[in-house]
């Protein structure tokens, strides 16, 4: 938790060079970075995460991982960092689902009621 991506980077960096430079290889090293997030904080014992477990236990009729997934990582660590508040997301959909393919008509009914569970399980909030 106490970490940031570049400093993290930084030091792994530093110590792939070394241990590198120990074992006297005639091959070259070549680091090439592709991305870099700090680490997304939350509290997943909150209200809120808590209303979302229900729902989607509700409609999907199974436990609940509180796992972020897929391409929207970075821009909710920005998020998450600009508005100093917990980010969730609700699993409208299902990820095998790829870009420019379609969705069956399940999947988009149980989204809606997914969305629907959750505003009323936060209405429940005191």
């Amino acid at each position: 938790p106490d970490q940031n991506a570049a400093a993290v980077s930084k030091r792994v960096n530093h110590h792939l060079k070394e241990v590198f430079a120990k074992i006297k290889s005639r091959n070259s090293l070549s680091i090439h970075q592709t991305e870099a997030v700090d680490p997304l904080l939350w509290n997943h014992k909150g209200p809120n995460f808590q209303a979302a477990r229900e729902s989607v236990g509700r409609v999907l009729k199974q436990n609940v991982e509180c796992v972020r997934q897929g391409t929207c990582y970075p821009v909710l660590s920005d998020l998450q960092t600009v508005f100093d508040k917990d980010i969730l997301l609700l699993p409208v959909g299902y990820y095998e689902v790829g870009q420019g393919k379609e969705g069956n008509i399940k999947t988009y009914i149980d989204g809606i009621k997914i969305v629907l569970s959750y505003m009323y399980e936060l209405s429940k909030i005191k």
